[in-house]
């Protein structure tokens, strides 16, 4: 399992990473190597699978019940980070049972290669299956009322909103999908290649995040909304495109990026883009973890006024980079994690600097 590797990352991925450094969670009984959390405000018998002392490895089958102090339960829920960094895990089964499976309830299991979602679960929480680096294989259980695999897909969809949910490197993505939800392909280090058909409207935060395998993207110009971080720690990007016609964004001058046509702001780069002139904004986390990008590669023109928040932070190729006179911003964590880098030249003496956008030791050259 991928976990935070630096200040920046720790503060970035809070929400979809932290799960797996926290304590295993307290659990109110033991069945056969897996642990229960009885839910209490219930009229019926029934329990949760939770975490417990010990790492879940090898194949699991959860019962659709179980017996305790003479106490009868049904196993309705897999709770919040249950199997979360289990990367010993290998297979799963779910019983029918089951409706609800909690937010970064598989996240992390890199051994886990196929996954079937059973026709009675009608919740899947966020970040559900993110790092599963292994699966090749999601299915939705015919018959379910919530969820869908259509078209063999290897992936969930929300079968109302057609919202795909959860992908996997092996997920073709049907016409269908109106939207990628957020953190649906998050640590999918396999995928190397998606297709996103021109139905899709919405890419949602995290979407691709530190999908590291992935070396091109195209954006259909049905797409009116890309989420913050949808393409961070994409390192492997060499190819970023944005279809003619597309409303809301473009790729000018073959610049192998993602830029918001309405404000000239970039909010997404790769090792080979050219930064236009009329570009005014580096976005947050614009370039993050793009380590193939280097003071030789990367220009930032006059037009730009301001670099935001981790713009370029991991960028471990970097050596040198100039500011040109016209930045008046440098976002916090702008170039945090920047190993490499040894001088920033600043043009603009009245620049505002951010809280650690510099590292400590970069030398810094302020042109007056």
């Amino acid at each position: 399992m991928k976990t935070p590797t630096n200040q920046l990352r720790a503060i970035l991925a809070a929400m979809l990473m932290l799960i797996a450094t926290l304590p295993a969670l307290a659990y109110d009984f033991e069945i056969g190597d897996i642990y229960y959390n009885v839910l209490n405000g219930t009229d019926k018998h029934v329990v949760t699978v939770t975490s417990g002392d010990n790492e879940y490895s090898g194949s699991i089958t959860i019962p659709p019940s179980v017996t305790h102090n003479a106490i009868s339960y049904s196993v309705t829920e897999i709770g919040r980070g249950a199997f979360s960094g289990c990367d010993g895990l290998k297979s799963i089964t779910i019983p029918n049972s089951v409706t609800e499976i909690g937010k970064e309830a598989f996240y992390g299991c890199d051994s886990l290669t196929s996954i079937t979602i059973p026709n009675l679960v009608t919740e899947i929480g966020e970040a559900a299956f993110a790092y599963c680096t292994g699966l090749t294989s999601i299915i939705v259980a015919k018959g379910n009322s919530k969820y869908d695999s259509r078209n063999n897909c290897n992936a969930i969809i929300e079968t109302e909103t057609n919202r795909l949910i959860a992908g996997c490197k092996n997920t073709t993505i049907p016409n269908s999908v109106t939207e990628i939800g957020e953190a649906a392909f998050c640590g999918c280090t396999g995928l190397t290649s998606i297709t996103i058909p021109n139905s899709v409207t919405e890419i949602g935060e995290w979407a691709f995040y530190d999908c590291d395998g992935l070396t091109s993207i195209t954006i259909p110009n049905s797409v009116t909304s890309i989420g913050e971080w949808a393409f961070s720690a994409c390192s492997g990007l060499t190819s970023i495109v944005v279809a003619k016609g597309n409303a809301k964004y473009n790729s000018r001058d073959n610049c192998n990026a993602i830029i918001e046509t309405e404000t000239n702001r970039l909010i997404a780069g790769c090792k080979n883009t050219t930064i236009p002139n009329s570009v005014t904004e580096i976005g947050d986390y614009a370039f993050y973890d793009c380590h193939g990008l280097t003071s030789i590669t990367i220009t930032i023109p006059n037009s730009v006024t301001e670099i935001g928040s981790g713009a370029f932070s991991g960028c471990s190729g970097l050596t040198s980079i100039t500011i040109p006179n016209s930045v008046t911003s440098i976002g916090e964590f702008a170039f945090v994690g920047c190993t490499n880098l040894k001088k920033i030249i600043i043009q603009n003496p009245d620049v505002e600097i951010g809280n650690n956008a510099i590292p400590k030791g970069v030398e810094v050259i302020i042109e007056k």
